[in-house]
Order: structure tokens, then sequence, then C-alpha cells
């Protein structure tokens, strides 16, 4: 409930991950992809799993990983 309260409340809201996060059941969910107005994760990330998530985010920032 906390981290919904938190989403509710901010300006903006961006959700940070690595690309093995993507295409895998997760554990638990507090959001869902649609929640965010932006995805930030890693170069590992398969174009077709960009492809999806630039539907489901208005901003996926896509960084290099060194």
């Amino acid at each position: 409930r906390v981290c919904q309260a938190m989403l509710a409340g901010a300006k903006r809201s961006l959700l940070t991950a690595d690309s093995s996060k993507f295409g895998n059941p997760a554990f638990t969910r507090f959001a869902k992809l649609t929640d965010f107005d932006g995805i930030i994760t890693d170069s590992g990330l398969p174009a077709k799993e960009k492809r999806w998530l630039t539907k489901a985010a208005n901003d996926v920032i896509v960084t290099k990983v060194s």
C-alpha cells in the first residue's frame, strides 16, 4: 500500500529494472507497467520486449551497460 500511495502522489513515476526482469513472472506486484510514466532499463532488453514496453509506457529509456 505504501508503494501504491507513493505512486499515486508522484508528479512523475519512473520504473527502473534491469532487462532480465521483463518477460518473467513476478514474485509480487504493486503496480501495472501502464501506471508508470516511463521505464528505465539496460541494453540487454530484446527488441520484442522493447516494442511491448513502448506500448505500455510513454517513455522507455535504454542505457548502456559497461
